[in-house]
């Protein structure tokens, strides 16, 4: 009695492995051929761009936008590809990538980033009216941005230079 229960025991236990054995050479497989998401490609590259390796972060940047593994993470692989450039100074490239940005990802929240940027040029170029409008809209649109509270100060700034300025035009 005891020697059949055991042979049912062993039976039932291969033909458990021999139902999970398929299943099992599938993920040994599915591994093999599709290696796992890397999910530290952001870290990866945050390491080579503090290490001042702008030109290899702009190369791998380029190479993962078209790999699928990491679509997840595009946002945030063309932000350090575009901060990379500006780095470098390769001005026109950077544009193209916060254009391909903007288009792609509208409502992220690196999107505030960008446009910032492009309110700090505009007051560069002494082009304050639409600076602080450009200023405000990224505090209206993206209010959880981590650039939200920065465009509050500098909106603040600005108008307290307006202020000083309009002040000391009116001086005789």
């Amino acid at each position: 009695m005891q020697n059949r229960r055991r042979r049912l025991m062993v039976l039932a236990l291969a033909g458990v492995l021999f139902l999970a054995l398929p299943a099992l050479c599938w993920l040994i497989l599915a591994r093999m051929f599709n290696p796992p998401i890397n999910p530290t490609i952001e870290s990866h590259l945050s390491e080579l761009f503090n290490a001042g390796q702008y030109q290899d972060v702009i190369s791998e940047c380029e190479s993962d936008e078209s790999d699928p593994r990491y679509a997840q993470s595009q946002p945030q692989i063309l932000y350090i590809q575009w901060v990379a450039q500006r780095k470098l100074g390769n001005l026109a490239d950077s544009d193209r990538t916060k254009d391909a940005f903007l288009e792609q990802f509208p409502n992220h929240t690196l999107a505030a980033e960008f446009r910032f940027a492009d309110a700090m040029q505009l007051l560069v170029d002494q082009n304050y009216q639409a600076a602080d409008k450009g200023l405000a809209a990224i505090e209206t649109d993206f209010p959880t941005a981590d650039v939200t509270r920065r465009c509050a100060e500098t909106r603040k700034n600005l108008d307290r230079f307006l202020a000083d300025a309009k002040k000391g035009s009116q001086k005789p």
